[in-house]
C-alpha cells in the first residue's frame, strides 16, 4: 500500500484491536470460586424490570388481599401446673402425681390441643351455630373475603356470553351452582374441631431472669374474629382442661379403689387358708410342743461342742509329743528338756548342776579315784537317769493322752451320730411347717398392704384437686392480632423480590450468548477486531447502513467499522492482509452490511479495492449498490466471462464490486481451488484490498475454501444472540481447512444494554451513547 494513503488507525486504548494474538482460552482474573459481587449486583440492575415489575405486582394483590381479610383477634389464659399441694394422705403409687419437669409440660400441652378437648369445647360454646366461627379453611376464608369468587362468576359469565350458549352452557352452570352448594354446606362437627384446634396456640410460658430455662406456666391462646369468642374459647379450653384433668384423677382413684378391694377380699381369703393349713400340719406331725425341738437343738450343740473341745485337745497333744521327739531326736536329753514343763525335772537339773560344781572343786583337792570323786560321780549318774527316765514317762504320758483321747473322740462321734439319726425325721417335718409358715406370712404382710392402701384411697377420694389451675383469665383483646397488612405486603414483595433475583440470576447463568470481547476471548482465545452499534429504526429507514460511514464518518458506527480493518492489519503490520474473508455463524449476523462498509470506507480513503459478493445462494450486494445481478462471479467460475466484464463501480466511493451473477441456475461445485485460487491471484494483481462477502460458515463448504486462500477471515457474530458453542463450531470448521481467521466482529451491539455491563469498554460506550447525537450513533 502507498504510504500517503494510511488508514487511520485507533488509538491504543481503544476497544477494538488485541495488542497480542490469543492462541486459547485465558483465564479469568478471578479465581473460579470467587463469587463476583459486583457482577452479580450488575446482572440484578441490567434486568432490574424483571424484578421490579413482579414485585409491584405482588406487592399489590398482598395489599389489596390484606384490604379484604378479616381481622383475628387473639385472647390469653395462663395455667400454672402445680403439683405441690398438701397430702393429707400419701398415696401417690396409687394416683401418680405431675412432676413438673418439661416432658410433663410437653404432655399436658398436647392434652389441651387434643380432639377430646376440642369436641367438648365445640359442643359448650356451641360453635357450630355462631356466625364468628367457621369450620373453612384459611383459603376458602380469604376466596370469600376478597371477592375473588364473584369475581370468577363474573368472568365465567361475560365468557359465556361472549363465546355464545352452546360452548358457555356448561361453565355457567358449574359457576352458578358451587356458590349455591357452597353457601348451604355446612361444616361438619370434625371440621368446626379442626378449626379450634388450629385457631389455639399452647406455649411453655419462659422463666423470669433469676431461673433458668422455662416455667411450669402454660400459655392458652385463642385467635377467632370476635374479641369475645376468643374470650371465650381461651377461658372455656382451660376450664375444661382443668375439669378433664380432676376427672381423670378422680376415674383413676375409683378404679384403683375398687381394684384394691378385689385384691384385699383376695388375700383375706388366702390368709385364713394358709393359717389353716399351718395349724392342721402340726397335729398331723406330732409338733405341738415347739420346746421338743429347742432339746434336741440344745443336745446337738452340746455334742458338737464336746467334740470340737476333744479335736483341739488332741491337735495340741499332739503337737507337743511331736515336738519333744524331734528335739530329743536331734539334740539328744538335753534338747527334749528344754521344751518339757515338769517340777520334777526342775529340781532334778538343778541337783544334777550342783553335782557338777562340787566334782569340779573336788577335782583341783583330789584325785580321780579319791572315794569322795568317785561318789560324786556315782552320784551324778544317779541323778542323770533319773532326768533320762523321767523324759521317758513324760513322753509316755503324752502318747498315752493322746490315745485316750482319741478314743473319746470315736465315742462323742458315734452318740452325734445316733442322735442326728434320730432328729433326721423331726427336722424333714419341720421344714415343711416352716415353708408353710412363711406363706401364711407373706399372705398375711401383702394383706395388710393391701388393706392400708385402701384405706389411704377411701380417705383420699374426697380431697381430689387438680394438678394445675388458672393464674391468669383470658380478656377481650382490644387489638387485632392479624392479620398484618404491612406484614404480608412485605413478605409478599420479599418473596416476590427473592424469587425474581433468583431467575435473573438463573437466566443469566444459562446465557451463553457473547456479549462482551471479554467472553470471546476467555472462551474461544480469538480476538475481537470490533463492537459494532446497531443503527437506530429511524436512521436505518432513512438510509442504508452501508453508505453511513461516508455520510457520518466521526459516528461511533463509521468508528466501528473503521476498527475492523485496522484491528486486522496490526495483527500483522509488516504484512497487512490483502484479501479479506467476510462471513458469519447464521444467516442475518450483518456480514454482507459490514464487508460493504469496510470496503466502500477503504474505498473513500483512496485504496483500490475489490468487493466480491461471494454468497452465491442469499446474495445481497448488487441491490445495495444498485447493480445488475449478472454476469458474476458464478459467470466468472463458470469461464463465461472475463473479469473485466463482471467488475462495475460505484462512481461515489470508486469501489469496484462483483456481484454474485446468476441465481438460478447457480451449481453446488462452483468453489473449488482448481478454479478460486487463480482468481484469487488476479484480485491481488489489479487491487491493493479485495474483500469476499462468503456466505455462514455452518453447512457450507464455500466459504471454508475461500478462506483458506484468503489471507485473514473475519467471523460476525449477532451480539446478544449468537452462541458461544456457535462461534466456536466455526472456528473451528475454518482452521480445519487452513483459513487465518483475524478474529470475531460483534455486531448490532445495543449500546444502551451494553453499557449496563460491567466491561472494560462498556462505560465509554454509553457515555459516547449519551453526550453525543443520538441519531448519529
Amino acid at each position: 500500500m502507498n504510504d500517503d494513503r494510511d488508514l487511520p488507525l485507533p488509538s491504543p486504548d481503544r476497544r477494538g484491536y488485541p495488542s497480542t494474538r490469543l492462541q486459547g482460552p485465558s483465564q479469568p482474573e478471578t479465581e473460579t470460586g470467587d463469587i463476583d459481587l459486583r457482577a452479580i449486583f450488575q446482572t440484578l440492575w441490567r434486568r432490574k424490570f424483571y424484578i421490579l415489575i413482579p414485585v409491584i405486582i405482588a406487592a399489590g394483590l398482598s395489599a389489596y388481599v390484606a384490604s379484604q381479610m378479616q381481622p383475628t383477634y387473639k385472647a390469653f389464659a395462663d395455667i400454672l401446673i402445680d403439683p405441690r399441694e398438701k397430702q393429707v394422705v400419701s398415696f401417690e403409687d396409687v394416683v401418680g402425681e405431675m412432676s413438673g419437669d418439661a416432658a410433663t409440660i410437653t404432655t399436658e400441652m398436647a392434652v389441651i390441643t387434643s380432639r377430646k378437648l376440642g369436641h367438648q369445647v365445640v359442643d359448650q360454646l356451641n360453635l357450630a351455630e355462631n356466625p364468628n366461627f367457621s369450620g373453612k379453611s384459611f383459603s376458602q376464608n380469604l376466596v370469600n373475603s376478597t371477592g375473588l369468587k364473584e369475581v370468577f362468576t363474573a368472568g365465567v359469565t361475560a365468557w359465556n356470553e361472549l363465546v355464545g350458549e352452546g360452548h358457555g352452557l356448561a361453565i355457567a352452570n358449574a359457576a352458578q351452582e358451587a356458590p349455591a352448594a357452597d353457601e348451604t354446606e355446612k361444616p361438619t362437627h370434625s371440621d368446626l374441631v379442626d378449626s379450634l384446634i388450629k385457631s389455639l396456640e399452647v406455649s411453655q410460658v419462659a422463666g423470669s431472669s433469676f431461673s433458668e430455662g422455662h416455667s411450669r406456666v402454660i400459655r392458652v391462646s385463642a385467635e377467632a374474629t370476635s374479641p369475645e369468642l376468643a374470650k371465650r374459647i381461651a377461658n372455656t379450653t382451660t376450664e375444661i382442661y382443668l375439669e378433664e384433668q380432676l376427672a381423670s384423677k378422680r376415674e383413676a382413684a375409683t378404679r384403683a379403689q375398687d381394684w384394691l378391694q378385689q385384691r384385699v377380699e383376695e388375700y383375706r381369703k388366702k390368709v385364713e387358708k394358709a393359717e389353716r393349713e399351718v395349724a392342721e400340719y402340726r397335729r398331723e406331725a406330732g409338733l405341738i410342743e415347739a420346746d421338743e425341738r429347742t432339746v434336741t437343738g440344745e443336745h446337738l450343740g452340746q455334742l458338737n461342742n464336746k467334740l470340737a473341745e476333744v479335736r483341739t485337745q488332741i491337735a495340741e497333744k499332739q503337737a507337743e509329743l511331736q515336738e519333744i521327739e524331734q528335739r530329743y531326736g536331734n539334740r539328744g536329753l538335753d534338747g527334749a528338756i528344754e521344751v518339757i514343763s515338769s517340777d520334777l525335772i526342775g529340781e532334778l537339773r538343778s541337783q544334777e548342776a550342783s553335782l557338777k560344781r562340787r566334782l569340779a572343786e573336788l577335782s583341783t583337792e583330789y584325785g580321780s579315784k579319791h572315794p569322795k570323786m568317785v561318789n560324786l560321780r556315782a552320784e551324778l549318774k544317779d541323778t542323770q537317769e533319773r532326768i533320762h527316765e523321767e523324759v521317758k514317762n513324760r513322753l509316755a504320758a503324752l502318747r498315752n493322752d493322746v490315745n485316750v483321747l482319741k478314743a473319746r473322740e470315736r465315742s462323742l462321734t458315734e452318740q452325734l451320730q445316733t442322735v442326728e439319726g434320730d432328729t433326721a425325721g423331726l427336722n424333714s417335718k419341720q421344714v415343711e411347717l416352716r415353708a408353710l409358715e412363711r406363706e401364711a406370712e407373706a399372705n398375711r404382710t401383702i394383706f395388710k398392704t393391701f388393706l392400708s392402701r385402701l384405706k389411704e384411697t377411701s380417705a383420699r377420694q374426697s380431697l381430689q384437686q387438680p394438678d394445675a389451675r388458672v393464674i391468669s383469665r383470658a380478656d377481650e383483646p382490644s387489638d387485632p392480632s392479624g392479620p398484618s397488612g404491612k406484614l404480608l405486603v412485605v413478605g409478599a414483595s420479599g418473596l416476590t423480590f427473592a424469587f425474581a433475583c433468583a431467575f435473573v440470576l438463573l437466566a443469566e447463568q444459562f446465557d451463553t450468548t457473547v456479549r462482551s470481547p471479554e467472553q470471546v476471548e476467555n472462551a474461544m482465545g480469538v480476538t475481537t477486531l470490533s463492537l459494532v452499534p446497531k443503527l437506530p429504526r429511524l436512521a436505518r429507514m432513512s438510509l442504508d447502513p452501508v453508505f453511513y460511514c461516508t455520510r457520518y464518518p466521526r459516528s461511533t458506527f463509521s468508528e466501528a467499522v473503521r476498527n475492523i480493518y485496522a484491528a486486522a492489519v496490526l495483527l500483522d503490520r509488516e504484512n497487512p492482509p490483502r484479501t479479506l474473508v467476510f462471513t458469519s455463524c447464521a444467516p442475518g449476523d450483518g456480514k454482507s452490511t459490514l464487508s460493504a462498509s469496510v470496503a466502500r470506507l477503504l474505498a473513500s480513503y483512496g485504496y483500490k479495492v475489490l468487493l466480491v459478493d461471494a454468497d452465491l445462494r442469499k446474495p445481497r450486494q448488487h441491490g445495495v449498490f444498485g447493480f445488475h445481478s449478472r454476469p458474476g462471479l458464478t459467470e466468472l467460475l463458470r469461464g463465461d466471462v472475463s473479469p473485466a466484464a463482471c467488475v462495475q463501480t460505484e462512481e461515489a466511493s470508486g469501489l469496484d464490486v462483483i456481484t454474485a451473477g446468476a441465481t438460478a441456475e447457480r451449481e453446488p461445485g462452483l468453489f473449488t481451488m482448481k478454479r478460486t485460487q487463480p482468481l484469487m491471484e488476479l484480485f491481488k494483481e489489479h487491487y491493493e484490498i479485495v474483500i469476499l462477502d462468503c456466505p455462514p460458515v455452518s453447512g457450507l463448504c464455500d466459504t471454508r475454501v475461500v478462506s483458506a486462500l484468503a489471507d485473514k477471515t473475519v467471523l460476525v457474530a449477532k451480539w446478544g444472540e449468537t452462541r458461544r458453542e456457535v462461534i466456536r463450531n466455526n472456528l473451528v470448521r475454518l482452521a480445519e481447512t487452513g483459513g487465518d481467521i483475524a478474529g470475531i466482529v460483534l455486531n448490532m451491539v445495543d449500546l444502551r444494554k451494553y453499557g449496563q455491563y460491567d466491561y472494560a469498554d462498556s462505560v465509554g460506550y454509553d457515555r459516547r451513547l449519551i453526550t453525543g447525537d443520538r441519531s448519529r450513533v
